[in-house]
């Protein structure tokens, strides 16, 4: 549902249909090295790069609307570089989660440990969500774009 605000103004991600020759378009345009650029190099932040990039826009509103998100971002890089760490620090927590829940496969105590490792993983998430909340909160009046704000909104005010 976060996506919508950041990607669309009224829908998410889900169910849109990418350009017919997606391996063309990336490849004339050379969009891999976009795409890598854009990640850092993470692959997990490459791969829904290359997702979302995939996926036209068919109203200048809706490019425009995206634009405005990106001008917030450049005006306020210090909360992107913020966001980016919590995010980069959920997929560590996601790898650690899958692998404690793989480990305890093969042990006789595996249901407690499951119930353990997933109640840790869950907290760290909500962890993540209320540094973001509180980030957004910080620069409640430095953003402009209706996406952040809209995101904004929606978690300030839980």
């Amino acid at each position: 549902m976060e996506d919508s605000f950041l990607l669309y103004r009224d829908s998410s991600s889900e169910g849109k249909k990418p350009y017919f020759s997606r391996h063309d378009i990336i490849k004339d345009l050379n969009l891999d090295i976009v795409f890598r650029t854009m990640s850092r190099g993470d692959v997990l932040i490459s791969e829904n790069v290359n997702r979302i990039m995939m996926l036209p826009l068919k109203t200048p509103e809706q490019v425009l609307y995206r634009q405005a998100i990106i001008k917030d971002f450049h005006n306020n890089e210090d909360l992107i570089e913020a966001m980016y760490e919590c995010v980069l620090e959920q997929q560590k927590a996601l790898a650690t989660f899958k692998e404690e829940t793989e480990k305890n496969r093969t042990r006789q105590a595996r249901k407690a440990s499951q119930i353990i490792e997933t109640l840790n993983y869950l907290g760290n998430g909500q962890d993540g969500l209320v540094y973001i909340k509180n980030l957004l909160a910080k620069y409640k009046d430095k953003l402009k774009s209706e996406g952040l704000n809209s995101l904004k909104g929606l978690w300030i005010y839980r």
